[in-house]
């Protein structure tokens, strides 16, 4: 496609990017499963900005909406399962032509029930998307779900990309979590990114002095492609108490938060602040040599190329009835 390959010439960031690592991440939240295959997902990717799972969703959606044609509309897999499946194309609003898959199932003991939705979007000025919904329950009261969406447009001549996710889950007792992360590139080196995870115990559970029943914790950096920075983090808990969500601020007179953040702009001086309810606070610039990342360690071009089925999308008039 033209428009990411023009934007690449311009833009003043290496074209030759560092490979991406990924690192595992700690199993600090419920183990309720994803959709059909829970009992062979893999919960060691990093709950944010994660290229192989990323990949993962995008092969897969583009591998059910293809492949959707050649397949009956319902069957029985090997393991029992019964299936059902419905296609469609639509027009929203904007003029973007949507093509989905949707195939709902239920398991041979009659104890899950899931759907699953995916999609590819296009129309003729370079917008591309692909996305999947899915979602499930049992009969032991658990219910999860799972959205994902990637996009790239075409704006002032300039490209963008745009990747979202959003994941929960619910266990029969009430213990519940949630992911939520979104990233946002542009070709002239911006970018921006955020995560917000909390995840809570059953509500009426015994608690010593000092411990929460909900967990919070975002944090999120932006680039301005100059070599300006800023990066933030805030972590906070709950009780709760009576008939409401309070802090602990009361009955054990202590509550829990604390919150930071760096900015860099290349100058020399660094402005840091941030603050906690243990009485910390600080705002201050500080003039020092200090190293940090000028450009992001995963950025556009990491992104162009680890979309490749994002940019095969095709436009409405290049897509065969």
């Amino acid at each position: 496609m033209e428009g990411p390959q023009v934007a690449r010439q311009t833009s003043e960031l290496p074209i030759s990017s560092p490979p991406v690592l990924e690192k595992d991440r700690s199993l600090g939240f419920l183990p309720i499963p994803f959709e059909r295959k829970a009992y062979e997902t893999s919960h060691n990717l990093p709950p944010f900005q994660s290229l192989v799972e990323f990949s993962a969703h995008a092969a897969e959606a583009a591998d059910a909406i293809h492949k959707a044609r050649e397949l009956s509309p319902q069957g029985i897999n090997q393991d029992g399962t019964t299936w059902w499946m419905e296609t469609g194309v639509e027009q929203r609003p904007d003029g973007v032509i949507c093509r989905w898959t949707m195939i709902r199932g239920v398991s041979v003991d009659q104890a899950v029930d899931w759907q699953e939705k995916y999609w590819e979007a296009s129309d003729e000025f370079g917008y591309k998307e692909l996305g999947s919904e899915k979602a499930g329950r049992d009969v032991f009261g658990n219910v999860w779900s799972e959205k994902w969406r990637e996009s790239m447009l075409q704006e002032n001549g300039l490209a963008h990309l745009e990747k979202t996710a959003d994941k929960w889950g619910k266990n029969a007792e009430g213990a519940e979590w949630q992911e939520k992360w979104w990233e946002h590139y542009d070709a002239s080196g911006k970018s921006e990114k955020w995560a917000d995870k909390w995840c809570s115990i059953v509500p009426n559970t015994p608690l010593e002095a000092g411990h929460a029943h909900v967990w919070h914790e975002r944090w999120g950096e932006q680039y301005d492609g100059y070599g300006g920075s800023v990066k933030y983090t805030d972590k906070w808990a709950e009780r709760c108490e009576g008939d409401g969500e309070t802090g602990w601020q009361g009955k054990h007179g202590d509550r829990w938060n604390r919150t930071w953040g760096e900015q860099h702009n290349g100058s020399g001086w660094v402005h840091k602040y941030g603050k906690s309810s243990s009485g910390e606070h600080w705002d201050t610039h500080v003039e020092q040599e200090t190293w940090y990342e000028r450009f992001p360690h995963y950025g556009f071009y990491h992104c162009f190329d680890n979309s490749v089925q994002l940019w095969e999308v095709k436009k409405p008039s290049e897509m065969s009835e």
